[in-house]
C-alpha cells in the first residue's frame, strides 16, 4: 500500500521560506542553551547514546530497520543478519549519573528516616496479551519470552537500585510452594537461566508469589508484579486466576497497568474489571500491544485518528515488539533486542507519519514513551525525597548545634553545690518510693519484681525453716499462709512472713519428759510456798520455750532482713521507670543518678546497714520473751491460773508435771507468737518508715564537697562531657557533608535529560 514511502504534501514557496526561518530558530535556541552539570559533560546526547556500546555499523541498523519492516509484516524467512556482542546497552530515558544521584538520594532519606516507599506495578491482562513481553521491554532486558503464557503465580520482580552492581545481578528467592531440592535457599542466576528457573516454578496456580530480586545501577526501586493471565471464562482455571489477580489489585497503593491487544474499542474487555478496583481510573495505565497488526488495517487519518481519540485514559499507550521469528533468532542478543525495540517504534512512527495522524497522540506511542512514563512517575515521587531530607538534615544540624552548647552549660555547672542537689533530690525520691512500697503500690511491676512464697526461699539460698537441731520445719501453705502463691514485694510480703512464722510455730512441740529433768528442775526442798514440782514445771517450759523458738525468730529476722533489703532493687527499677522517659540518648545527663553508680551504691550500703541495725535490735527484743523461771511460777502462782495440789506422791509426779508444762506450754507459745508479730511490727517495720528517713539525710547532708566530688566521681564525669562534645562537632560535620551530597544529587536528580 505504500505505507512505508513518506510523502510531504507539497508546501508554496512562502512556507517553505517560513518553514526554513522556524528551523533556524530552531537551531539558534539549542545553541543558547545553558551547558548542563559537569557530571553529564563528556556523553554523546544526540540519541545514539542508546548505542554507544553497540559494535553494529550504522548500515547493519539499517538493514535491521529493514528486516524488521518485513519481518513483522509478513511471516517470511528471516536472513541469517550477523548480531552484536558486548557489553548490553539498555534504552534508558536519563543518564546514568540521574541513577546515582538516585541513590544518593535514597540512602540519606533512609538514613533520615524520611524514605519513601517504592511504588508497586500490577500487570493485569489477558492470557497472550503481552505482559511477560512488556515486562521484558520495561526493564530493557529479554529474558527468552518469560512465563511463556504458562504464568500461573504472581511474579514479583523488585527492582532495586545498587550502585556496586555495573551489570544486573539476580536473585530469586526461596520457594515455599515447590518443594524441590536446590528451591528451598535463594539462587542467584544470570538472564539467559531466569525464564527456565520461573518456568520450574509455575506448576500449579497458587497466591503465593515467585519473587525475584533485580539488583543493577541503572534502575529506581520499583516492584513489577505480572499477574497470570486471565483465561476465557469457560476454562477450569478462571476462578482461580480471577482470585489471584483481584488480590493483587484490591491494594490502594499500588498502580495498575492494564495491558491488552489493540484492536477496536468495543472489543476491549477488561476495563470492567479494572473499574472495579479503580472506579476513575486514578492509578490506572492501559498499555495496548501489537499495535503494528492494528495499524495495517487502517486506510487513511481519519480512521487512525479516529481510534486515537476513544482511548479511555489519557494514560493509555500502543505498542510493539519483535515478531516471535525475530525474536528466536535474535536469541540472547540483548543489544539486538534493544535496537529492534527502538526499531520497532521508528516503524509504527513511520506508518503513522504516513497516514498523516494527529501528532498530539506521538507520546502515546512506542515503548520507549510508556518507559518513559512509569519512569516519570518514579522520577516525581522521589522528588518528594529531596525537600523532606532536607528539613531534617537542618533540624539535625541545629539539635547539634545546641547539644554543643547545653554540654558547655554543663561543664560550666559541674561544681559541687550541683552534686549536693542531685543527692538530696534522689535521696528525697528513694526514701518516698520505699515507702510507697512498704504502705502498697503496684508501680514496681509486681510481675517482674514480686516473688511468690517458693521463689522467695529459692532467692534467698535455698531457705527452709529448721528447730534447734537443724531440723526441717514443714507446713501446710493452702489454708495457712495467705498469697504463697502471688508475687508480692514490700509489706504485704512482710506480712506474708509473719504469718508463716506463726503457722510454723503453732505446730511446735516437745516429746515425753523424763523422770530425770523433772527431778533436775525440782532442785533442793525450798520451805517455801512453791511446792518443788511446780517450779519443776516452770523450768521446763522455760527451757523448751527458748530451745525452740530462738533459732526460729533468727530465722525470721533474716527473712525479715533480706524482704527489706529487696526494697532498694524494687526502688532502683521505679526510679528508673518514672526517669527512662525523660533521658537523653545523646547527651550526658549530669542530673541522672545513673552517672554516679559510686554514689548510689553508697546510699544502698547506708541503707542495708540500717536494716541489718533494725534487726539486731528487734532479735533483742524478741529475746525478752523467754520470761524466766522465776516470771513463770510467779505467773502461774499469783495469778491462780491453775490449781496447784499438794505435793505428789513420786509415783505421780511424773503426770502431774508432764500435765503442768503441757498446761503452760499452750500459754508461753500464744504469748511468744504474738508478742514477737508485734514487736516486728514496732521495732522494724515502723522504724523502716521512720526512722530511716532521719538516717540517711543526715549521712548525706554531713557530706564535705571533697566527699562529694569523689562520690559523684567528678573527673570522670568532666570528661565524659568533653567526648561528648567532641563527638557533636563530629557529627556536626557529618551533617554538613550529608547537606553536600544531598544538594549535589538532588541538583543532578531534578534535571534529567529525556533523551528518547
Amino acid at each position: 500500500r505504500g505505507l512505508y514511502k513518506y510523502r510531504a504534501p507539497s508546501m508554496s514557496e512562502d512556507k517553505k521560506k517560513k518553514r526554513k526561518d522556524k528551523d533556524k530558530k530552531k537551531d539558534t535556541s539549542k545553541k543558547s542553551e545553558p551547558k548542563i552539570d559537569e557530571t553529564l559533560s563528556g556523553t554523546d546526547f544526540d540519541g545514539t547514546h542508546f548505542f554507544q556500546n553497540c559494535t553494529a555499523e550504522q548500515t547493519q541498523i539499517a538493514n535491521f530497520r529493514q528486516f524488521l519492516t518485513q519481518g513483522i509484516m509478513a511471516d517470511e524467512e528471516i536472513p541469517q543478519l550477523e548480531l552484536s556482542e558486548g557489553k548490553v546497552t539498555r534504552l534508558d530515558p536519563y543518564h546514568p549519573s540521574i541513577y546515582s544521584a538516585y541513590s544518593t538520594l535514597r540512602k540519606i532519606s533512609k538514613r533520615m528516616n524520611t524514605d519513601a516507599p517504592s511504588p508497586e506495578v500490577v500487570l493485569v491482562g489477558r492470557v497472550g496479551s503481552g505482559k511477560s513481553t512488556l515486562l521484558e521491554g520495561l526493564l530493557g532486558f529479554s529474558f527468552n519470552n518469560v512465563g511463556q503464557g504458562a504464568t500461573k503465580r504472581p511474579l514479583y520482580f523488585h527492582l532495586v537500585s545498587n550502585q556496586d552492581c555495573e551489570e544486573p545481578r539476580i536473585t530469586i528467592r526461596r520457594e515455599s510452594v515447590i518443594k524441590d531440592a536446590g528451591k528451598d535457599a535463594d539462587k542467584i542466576v544470570t538472564i539467559d537461566e531466569l525464564a527456565t528457573e520461573i518456568v520450574e516454578r509455575n506448576v500449579v496456580y497458587s497466591n503465593e508469589p515467585i519473587i525475584v530480586k533485580f539488583e543493577w545501577c541503572n534502575v529506581f526501586n520499583i516492584t513489577v508484579i505480572d499477574c497470570p493471565g486471565i483465561p476465557d471464562i469457560k476454562d477450569d482455571h478462571f476462578n482461580a486466576v480471577t482470585e489471584i489477580v483481584c488480590n493483587q489489585l484490591k491494594v490502594p497503593s499500588r498502580w495498575i497497568v492494564c495491558v491488552e491487544e489493540a484492536r477496536e474499542w468495543k472489543a476491549q474487555s477488561m476495563t470492567t474489571l479494572i473499574k472495579t478496583y479503580d472506579s476513575e481510573l486514578t492509578r490506572t495505565t492501559f498499555a495496548y500491544t501489537k499495535f503494528h497488526a492494528l495499524l495495517a488495517t487502517f486506510n487513511n487519518n481519519r480512521e487512525v485518528n479516529t481510534y486515537f481519540r476513544g482511548i479511555p485514559s489519557q494514560n493509555s499507550f500502543f505498542l510493539s515488539y519483535p515478531s516471535q521469528n525475530i525474536r528466536n533468532t535474535i536469541g540472547q542478543d540483548q543489544n539486538a533486542f534493544q535496537r529492534f525495540l527502538h526499531l520497532s517504534y521508528a516503524r509504527d512512527l513511520d506508518i503513522l507519519e504516513n497516514l498523516s495522524y494527529d501528532r498530539r497522540f506521538s507520546n502515546k506511542v512506542g515503548y520507549q514513551n510508556f518507559q518513559k512514563y512509569i519512569f516519570e512517575k518514579i522520577w516525581a515521587m522521589n522528588q518528594k525525597i529531596v525537600p523532606s531530607s532536607l528539613k531534617e538534615i537542618r533540624k539535625q544540624y541545629l539539635e547539634g548545634e545546641q547539644k554543643i552548647k547545653d554540654v558547655d552549660d554543663k561543664v560550666e555547672n559541674l561544681t559541687s553545690t550541683k552534686f549536693r542537689s542531685v543527692s538530696n533530690q534522689y535521696v528525697t525520691e528513694y526514701l518516698q518510693i520505699i515507702q510507697q512500697i512498704l504502705a502498697g503500690t503496684s508501680e514496681g511491676n509486681p510481675d517482674q519484681n514480686g516473688e511468690s512464697l517458693e521463689e522467695e526461699k529459692v532467692y534467698q539460698g535455698g531457705f527452709e525453716w529448721t528447730d534447734a537441731y537443724n531440723r526441717p520445719l514443714s507446713v501446710d501453705l493452702g489454708g495457712n499462709v495467705p498469697f504463697h502463691s502471688e508475687k508480692l514485694y514490700g509489706g504485704l510480703q512482710f506480712e506474708r512472713l509473719l504469718q508463716e512464722f506463726k503457722a510454723i510455730s503453732e505446730q511446735l512441740s516437745f516429746g515425753d519428759i523424763s523422770l530425770d529433768d523433772i527431778v533436775t528442775a525440782s532442785g533442793y526442798n525450798r520451805n517455801s510456798s512453791i511446792p518443788n514440782h511446780v517450779w519443776a514445771a516452770c523450768d521446763i517450759a522455760q527451757h523448751y520455750s527458748r530451745e525452740l523458738f530462738a533459732p526460729l525468730i533468727q530465722q525470721l529476722c533474716s527473712r525479715a532482713v533480706y524482704i527489706a533489703k529487696r526494697l532498694a532493687d524494687v526502688a532502683t527499677a521505679v526510679f528508673q521507670t518514672r526517669k527512662s522517659h525523660l533521658k537523653s540518648l545523646d547527651i550526658t545527663d549530669i542530673d541522672d543518678i545513673e552517672l554516679y553508680p559510686r554514689f548510689s551504691y553508697s546510699i544502698n550500703s547506708l541503707y542495708f546497714e540500717f536494716v541489718d541495725n533494725l534487726a539486731k535490735r528487734c532479735s533483742g527484743k524478741c529475746s525478752d520473751e523467754f520470761l524466766s523461771t522465776s516470771t513463770l511460777v510467779w505467773d502461774l502462782m499469783e495469778l491462780q491460773k491453775v490449781k496447784v495440789d499438794e505435793v505428789p506422791d513420786q509415783s505421780k509426779l511424773q503426770r502431774e508435771v508432764s500435765e503442768l508444762v503441757d498446761f503452760l506450754w499452750v500459754d508461753v507459745k500464744d504469748r511468744i507468737v504474738k508478742n514477737v508479730m508485734i514487736k516486728f511490727y514496732n521495732f522494724f517495720l515502723l522504724p523502716l518508715q521512720r526512722e530511716l528517713w532521719t538516717e540517711l539525710q543526715n549521712q548525706v547532708n554531713t557530706m564535705d564537697n571533697e566527699q562529694l566530688q569523689k562520690e559523684f566521681q567528678f573527673e570522670q564525669t568532666k570528661d565524659k562531657l568533653r567526648k561528648d562534645k567532641e563527638h557533636f562537632a563530629r557529627s556536626l560535620k557529618d551533617v554538613e557533608e550529608i547537606e553536600g551530597e544531598l544538594l549535589q544529587a538532588a541538583d543532578i536528580f531534578s534535571k534529567p535529560l529525556h533523551l528518547i
